[in-house]
């Protein structure tokens, strides 16, 4: 009994960089890809498609916009769909202006949002050195 336990634990533990997405970033084929403070710029544009991504192991899912920029589309990861539906309701048309990390993921650029405006309205996602701010006590009650 007590080596399942151990097993367990530890298969949790190696599990949870997977789960890293709601941490400290993306991850794919096993490789984290971070914000990266270096890279934030500002984006604005009308929403073309909003999608609920599943986050890897979990049943958590993500919100990931498509932007219409003046200067193309872009991909938006904002973060968990329980942490941002509450505060702020996003579709297709609206008009939004994204700050955050532009890096690559998965051959083709994306933003990791910082924070989301639309209208007057704006969503904080993460600090300025780019910790989520659904971290901590309010991710575990965010399922």
């Amino acid at each position: 009994m007590k080596r399942t336990i151990y097993i367990a634990a530890i298969a949790a533990l190696l599990a949870f960089p997977i789960y890293g997405y709601s941490y400290s970033g993306h991850h794919m084929q096993g490789k984290p890809y971070h914000y990266d403070v270096k890279t934030v710029e500002t984006v604005s544009g009308e929403i073309i498609k909003v999608e609920r991504m599943n986050m890897g192991c979990c049943s958590m899912h993500g919100i990931h916009l498509t932007i219409k920029t003046e200067s193309g589309s872009i991909d938006a990861h904002l973060g968990p769909a329980a942490f941002i539906e509450k505060k702020m309701t996003l579709a297709k048309g609206d008009t939004v202006e994204i700050v955050g990390s532009r890096i690559t993921f998965g051959d083709k650029p994306v933003i990791f949002a910082k924070t989301v405006k639309k209208g007057s309205s704006l969503l904080n996602l993460r600090s300025d050195d780019g910790t989520p701010l659904w971290r901590g006590s309010y991710h575990r009650n965010m399922k």
